[in-house]
């Protein structure tokens, strides 16, 4: 789980140096890189997952939680812009509203990997 860590944390920081770095130089904003922000903090998690696996992957979960609800609160109520044609309106919803997906299927990933850690744990015969 811990690479798997990585990687969303990754795609997390390309989506922020995305829509940073992709937007007309006028209108850059330093709140586009708040998808990097989040995705620095999995990758920080990921890293520590390799020595503390249970607490930095609850830590990384709950960045990932906090990440979704962020973005589903601020892009759920602009997703009329974010299907608009318009380019002027269109692109900051789109990419919270991708982050609020990414997020969530870290999330989704992150619960099914708990709930197979805790069947292989109560399988296991004490000694």
């Amino acid at each position: 789980m811990p690479a798997i860590t990585l990687a969303f944390g990754a795609v997390l920081v390309a989506l922020g140096l995305w829509g940073y770095l992709g937007a007309d130089p006028e209108k850059q904003s330093m709140t586009a890189l708040i998808p990097a922000f989040f995705g620095i903090g999995l990758i920080v998690c990921g890293l520590l997952a390799f020595k503390w696996l249970k607490h930095a992957m609850h830590a990384a979960a709950t960045i990932g939680l906090v990440g979704f609800l962020a973005a589903a609160g601020r892009g759920l109520p602009k997703l009329g812009n974010a299907i608009s044609d318009d380019p002027e309106i269109h692109r900051a919803p789109r990419m919270v509203l991708l982050m609020g997906v990414i997020c969530l299927a870290f999330v989704v990933t992150c619960i099914g990997s708990f709930i197979a850690a805790r069947k292989r744990r109560t399988a296991q015969p004490t000694t």
